[in-house]
């Protein structure tokens, strides 16, 4: 079973940016919104065709994955990266959007659930980050909690990324006494001015309730916690 970890939160957050520390050798990356990558020589050091892809679709995606997962060619990787896998159920939602009734909104929640079936089912010493925007929960017009981003309430009453899998950290921006950002990932539940962050992970996997936006350390505490 690979390491799988959800990372949800808004754009501009860190997310995709928390990729740059990953060595570009042993990682792979699946950009499902089709946008540069947020870190300085990424366009040199990523490649359509080489170690990364450009697709939405989740029948593209499951069969780069089966590749990944056995294809001696591949055995070299060592991390794999979803970006803007909201965009898996986007590209159904908008391709059926002219449909009526109800299935098209179960097919959405299931080609994601898929996607993430398959990650969870690859080789054991894999590491897997599947990247989600994040939405508000707003109870009587007061932002009560946050979630990963759907296409709406109907998928929504039927699926929650977060229920599947063990570890979801959640982005968190600060700033310093001079004004400059500091990025970081909630690796647990907590309340953040009122407001409910559903992060989580297992007991003492991560050293703090808030760590660096860095996928490489990320990576290794979960190794080291499983000792694997």
């Amino acid at each position: 079973m690979a390491n799988v970890i959800l990372v949800v939160g808004d754009t501009g957050t860190g997310k995709s940016t928390s990729i740059q520390s990953l060595d570009p050798k042993e990682t792979y990356i699946i950009n499902c919104a089709n946008k540069p990558l947020p870190f300085k020589g990424s366009g040199e050091i990523y490649k359509v065709g080489s170690n990364l892809s450009e697709i939405d679709s989740s029948t593209a995606i499951l069969n780069v994955l089966e590749s990944i997962n056995t294809s001696a060619a591949a055995a070299h990787i060592k991390n794999l990266i979803i970006d803007d896998s909201g965009f898996i159920m986007s590209e159904i939602y908008f391709r059926k959007s002219a449909e009526k009734g109800y299935d098209k909104f179960t097919e959405i929640a299931k080609a994601y659930q898929s996607v993430l079936s398959k990650c969870k089912s690859m080789r054991a010493n894999l590491n897997v980050a599947i990247m989600m925007h994040e939405e508000d929960m707003v109870s009587n017009g007061i932002i009560v909690g946050k979630k990963g981003k759907t296409v709406g309430k109907l998928v929504d009453d039927q699926y929650n990324p977060l229920s599947v899998v063990t570890i979801a950290l959640f982005t968190e921006v600060s700033f310093d006494r001079e004004g400059k950002p500091q990025y970081n990932f909630i690796t647990n539940r907590c309340l953040r001015t009122g407001v409910i962050i559903p992060a989580k992970s297992p007991q003492g996997m991560f050293n703090s309730l808030q760590v660096p936006n860095d996928l490489s350390a990320v990576f290794k505490d979960a190794r080291e916690f499983y000792g694997n």
